[in-house]
């Protein structure tokens, strides 16, 4: 892992900290500031994990993928156990799986597999588009359910608030009050910040519950730093609802107009 890397993990030790026990092992705290209706938020835990990942002293790389299993909920204000394991790779990509453990009752609430690769200068493409009026940042803001939606700024520009919309594309700026400045971190964070999308059809809210989330990590070193503070752009839509689950789908833009990441999750909704 680069110094860069590994200092810019730093900046949320405020709010995503833990403390070293042994080798692969860690401990932390959720924090009750980021708790959603059914447990902690699921980006501050995606967050948590793939910030252990980074932090271990064995891994190597960046990190460009991350999938977390939600296996069941996630109290706040808890003191929990991380466990962070090698599993394998090559010369370019190595695997790790991260969990986070109840250390009273040995429980597993989720677990984690981070894909860290040694990235270089290349040719590319970009097939997606940024959406049109990416210049506009409104005034009137949206603040999701639960305790977490305090300690963040959603300012939309379709799709909101999310019922009774004629589609589940929603399109908006996004960013953590705290003033965290951007780096892979902070994209897993944001990655789980867009309203259900069960929700987008419907007159009242329902109960859902993410279980698994995956982010795919593409901004560069250059593109982080230049996001600072500012807002992301945050375009998102349903792929199908059916027989109590759903998945959904979103690109994560800067406002300079770089793909930072892309995220999908599968969740599980009762009408």
């Amino acid at each position: 892992m680069s110094h860069e890397t590994k200092e810019q993990t730093n900046q949320l030790e405020h709010s995503l900290s833990f403390d070293f026990i042994q080798e692969g092992q860690w401990s932390a705290t959720t924090d009750s500031k980021y708790e959603a209706a059914n447990g902690m938020y699921g980006g501050w835990t995606a967050a948590l994990l793939l910030k252990a990942a980074i932090s271990d002293e064995r891994s190597v790389g960046i990190p460009s993928a991350l999938t977390v299993n939600y296996i069941s909920k996630v109290p706040s204000a808890k003191t929990m156990h991380i466990l962070t394991t090698p599993l394998g790779g090559g010369k370019t990509v190595s695997h790790w799986q991260v969990e986070l453990v109840d250390p009273e009752t040995e429980k597993r609430h989720a677990s984690a597999t981070v894909l860290f690769a040694s990235r270089q200068q290349s040719s590319g493409f970009l097939e997606s588009k940024m959406p049109e009026h990416h210049n506009t940042i409104p005034t009137d803001g949206f603040s999701p359910p639960g305790a977490f939606g305090n300690e963040m700024e959603i300012l939309p520009i379709s799709g909101f608030p999310p019922l009774n919309q004629p589609n589940t594309r929603s399109t908006g700026w996004i960013r953590e009050k705290s003033g965290r400045e951007m780096d892979l971190v902070q994209l897993a964070f944001l990655a789980d910040m867009y309203p259900p999308r069960i929700w987008f059809g419907k007159k009242a809210y329902c109960p859902m519950a993410t279980i698994t989330l995956s982010a795919y990590f593409y901004a560069n070193s250059e593109e982080m730093s230049s996001a600072k503070t500012d807002y992301i752009l945050m375009d998102a839509i349903g792929t199908r609802g059916k027989d109590s689950v759903y998945g959904a789908r979103a690109n994560l833009w800067s406002r300079d107009g770089a793909l930072l990441a892309t995220t999908e999750q599968l969740a599980w909704f009762t009408d």
